[in-house]
């Protein structure tokens, strides 16, 4: 991939921690310098780079296999490419903890991840149960509150159709029969969803 696209996209944190200069190396120190154009320089010594990420050491299988997931899907959000993964709620989950860890600090990384779901069409949620689900999980685990009551919204209106989706989940069965108990979908303050303290402008 251009070397260039990493910096554009703010990845410094990344570069910084799983860069290495050849393929026996270990990553290398971080630059004394905060210009980027010390890793053009590092690169243009070889030709070419190499970033070695791997899964975290006291993981399982099937943890190690989650982990190169997500850090595949970073690498779609950044060169706008669809995502992949068992369950798009999860993957979203994923992608923002990955876009926390891999880029700096003044990086907007919700609104990134909120107009990739935009492009990539994952924030439709009109008659998509998978969507719908998958937004309200992602909404939910961030505690993003407008989001959230929109695809809460959503998820009512499908209620007899969502046990058909791929994002159905055993910890969802509760927001199920509430959907079908409920038909407002106000906030309600005795369900503990999420945070009654967000502002609904920023979720």
């Amino acid at each position: 991939m251009p070397f260039e696209a990493l910096l554009n996209a703010r990845c410094r944190p990344l570069l910084n921690k799983f860069l290495v200069q050849d393929y026996d190396a270990s990553p290398v120190s971080e630059p004394s310098s905060s210009d980027d154009a010390e890793y053009f320089n590092w690169t243009a010594k070889s030709g070419n780079y190499e970033l070695y990420i791997p899964a975290p050491p006291m993981g399982d299988r099937g943890k190690a296999m989650l982990h190169h997931i997500a850090t595949r899907n970073f690498f779609a959000w950044m060169f706008g490419r669809p995502m992949v993964g068992p369950h798009l709620g999860g993957a979203l989950v994923a992608l923002l903890n990955s876009m926390k860890e891999f880029r700096s600090r003044d990086a907007d990384n919700i609104a990134d991840i909120l107009d990739y779901m935009e492009e990539e069409d994952y924030a439709d949620m009109r008659n998509d149960p998978n969507h719908a689900l998958a937004i309200l999980f992602f909404a939910e685990h961030f505690q993003f509150k407008t989001l959230w009551i929109d695809a809460y919204a959503h998820c009512a209106g499908m209620s007899e159709i969502l046990f058909e989706s791929s994002e159905y989940e055993v910890d969802l069965t509760c927001h199920i029969a509430d959907f079908k108990l409920n038909d407002s979908i106000e906030y309600q303050p005795g369900i503990t969803y999420f945070n009654p303290s967000w502002s609904p402008g920023n979720g």
